[in-house]
């Protein structure tokens, strides 16, 4: 896997804002027509499966890889492998169906999305863009104007991560 080109020095530690600022704006996210929020959580999902340790490097490649792939719309009705990632991968899982579900209801053509949308699981929805999602997930997850060194990540952060990008307004 290539590694995200940070713009910080290899000898440089990457910060919190650093990596908040390479997530939201040092990649190109494409609309949600030509990407769907639930097909980059797929194919995001399929990466971080692979993995028993990410680094913030090769989650930046994650996004970046996820953002350029068409995943394929699978049906996810297996139990997530066991591992560290396992609760990151379910939560993932219930996303990618609920927004499956929401799409088949309409959202994309409800104008008044931004304002929250509850889901049949009772979960609130405000993000269904790919750059929004990313960014409150970043805003509500990690102090994005921090300056210490940005850990790796852990699941407990991953999950924090993905249930701020869905209802972090």
């Amino acid at each position: 896997m290539t590694e995200f080109a940070s713009p910080m020095a290899p000898a440089t530690v990457m910060t919190v804002a650093a990596f908040c600022e390479a997530a939201c704006y040092g990649i190109a996210y494409r609309s949600h027509e030509e990407q769907s929020l639930r097909y980059f959580l797929g194919a995001l999902r399929d990466a971080i499966a692979r993995h028993a340790e990410i680094s913030p490097d090769q989650f930046l490649a994650m996004l970046d890889a996820a953002s350029r792939r068409d995943a394929p719309d699978v049906a996810r009705d297996v139990a997530p492998p066991a591992g560290p990632f396992s609760e990151v991968l379910e939560l993932l899982d219930s996303q990618i169906s609920t927004l499956g579900t929401l799409e088949a209801q309409g959202v994309y053509e409800n104008t008044h999305r931004g304002f929250g949308v509850t889901a049949e699981d009772d979960e609130r929805w405000y993000n269904f863009d790919t750059p929004g999602y990313v960014e409150c997930a970043c805003a509500g997850a990690l102090d994005d104007e921090a300056a210490e060194p940005m850990p790796p990540l852990t699941a407990e952060m991953l999950v924090s991560f993905f249930e701020c990008g869905r209802s972090y307004e």
